[in-house]
């Protein structure tokens, strides 16, 4: 009686173990199938979501872009309604141009001015010098004469240079493999209210190289140069610019 009761529970217990080793075989396999599938449509969604939110990333980086840095790119600094830039004219060269006698430029720290209070740096000089105007070293001087002019053809005089100009003083040079000139002097001028006469127009800074004969001859005028800057205004603020203003 105990033998086939042992027997018995011999037998269940060898039943039990291989359907306990099935199920554990049955799990494994079950794993190695369905579990990667699963993982394979996680992937495939993920990617599909990244994939779309990719595409969308370069419509948005454009956008972005466009709005914020277009108007900087198009924007005129030298044009008066663009705010507070400064200016700066009369330094480039071309090699195709005449080299003129006179070389004169300008700088600002700001395109923005009190009325009373335009002040602007100028720049300006030569390569000449006074031994090139040997034929009236002794009958004549060299005289450079500064004035302010503007579009009404009205004329500030600022000063005479006499035989000066012609040395290192005023030297200039050509610099940035000739495309640039580079100036010895400098100042900052003035230009007075009362040239500022129209709503928009220009100031222009002239320098005038004249014979004035000792003998008392009428004196020549020979060449020159200029630089004009331009101006719009808004009450007692003068806006600049470098271009003309419409």
């Amino acid at each position: 009686m105990s033998k086939n009761i042992y027997v018995s529970a011999m037998d269940r217990l060898t039943v039990g173990e291989e359907r306990k080793e099935r199920l554990i075989g049955d799990l494994i396999a079950l794993s190695k199938t369905s579990a990667p599938a699963k993982t394979m449509q996680q992937s495939n969604k993920s990617h599909r979501v990244w994939k779309k939110g990719w595409a969308a990333l370069p419509i948005a980086a454009v956008a972005v872009f466009c709005a914020i840095f277009l108007p900087l790119m198009l924007r005129d600094n030298t044009h008066p309604d663009n705010g507070k830039q400064g200016l700066s004219a009369g330094f480039s060269i071309s090699t195709s141009d005449p080299i003129p006698g006179v070389f004169c430029a300008y700088k600002t720290d700001t395109n923005e001015f009190e009325i009373n209070d335009v002040k602007i740096s100028y720049f300006y000089g030569t390569h000449k010098r006074l031994e090139d105007f040997g034929e009236y070293e002794q009958g004549a001087d060299v005289v450079l004469r500064i004035s302010f002019y503007n579009d009404e053809n009205q004329e500030y005089f600022v000063k005479d240079i006499i035989n000066e100009f012609f040395t290192d003083k005023y030297s200039i040079e050509y610099i940035n493999a000739g495309t640039e000139v580079g100036f010895s002097y400098s100042e900052k001028l003035t230009i007075p209210a009362s040239m500022f006469t129209a709503a928009k127009g220009f100031i222009n800074f002239v320098i005038f190289e004249y014979i004035v004969w000792k003998d008392g001859r009428e004196p020549e005028r020979q060449e020159g140069n200029g630089i004009k800057v331009y101006y719009q205004l808004d009450g007692n603020l003068v806006k600049l610019s470098k271009n003309p203003i419409v």
